[in-house]
């Protein structure tokens, strides 16, 4: 009992509450490094899971593309996986919802499509070459290579920039630009794995810091 008396006798001294404001700030240090690490944890958890699923509007869907100057269908799974690509036909083939997003992306296509005057585009060897490509394919990935510009000026993806984006001339004889190597990079078994221990690695130092805490 003395000894508690003697503690709030202690506290309510300069040195006592001097000491106790030093112990406030020091928790209230704590909690922002916690609570800035909760932010950090919860964005890369969310890339995270956008890496290993795809974003929810890319899961089990139909997406419009246009692929080597073909507007195409592209289906996926449920992880935002590639399950088929198939060229653009018939109005009735279109559901509400696809119909609003070639809409949106290109007027003159869905007014086209609308009244079942679609352009004849030969499917090149290029367009085959992007259904090879897209076999179990993220979605994000195969945006990249559709869009990879080329220095053919017969090729739909035609740039006069073109060489500004690939790292040298091997590069750009494979058809890896710049952007198409830093998106697989990212959705790389071993970038997905990395970033898995990142996210336990920030869990046990938050739990580290709550245990000061309280």
């Amino acid at each position: 009992m003395t000894n508690s008396i003697d503690f709030q006798a202690f506290m309510r001294t300069p040195a006592g509450r001097k000491l106790q404001a030093e112990s406030e700030k020091y928790i209230a240090d704590l909690k922002a490094e916690r609570d800035k690490k909760k932010e950090i944890l919860e964005k890369k958890d969310l890339v995270y899971r956008e890496l290993l699923f795809g974003a929810n509007q890319l899961r089990s869907t139909q997406l419009y593309r246009v692929i080597e100057g073909v507007p195409s269908v592209i289906e996926t799974d449920d992880s935002s996986r590639i399950t088929k690509i198939s060229p653009l036909k018939g109005f009735g083939e279109v559901d509400s919802v696809l119909a609003q997003q070639i809409k949106e992306a290109d007027p003159l296509t869905y007014r086209r499509l609308r009244a079942n005057d679609l352009k004849d585009i030969p499917k090149t060897d290029a367009y085959y070459e992007s259904e090879i490509y897209s076999e179990n394919c993220p979605v994000e990935v195969f945006d990249a290579y559709i869009v990879r510009p080329s220095k053919d000026p017969t090729s739909p993806r035609y740039a006069e920039d073109c060489m500004g984006h690939y790292e040298n001339l091997s590069d750009y004889e494979k058809g890896d630009s710049i952007h198409l190597k830093q998106t697989v990079s990212l959705y790389s078994e071993e970038n997905v794995r990395g970033m898995a221990q990142e996210i336990r690695d920030l869990q046990k130092e938050i739990e580290s810091i709550e245990k000061e805490i309280y």
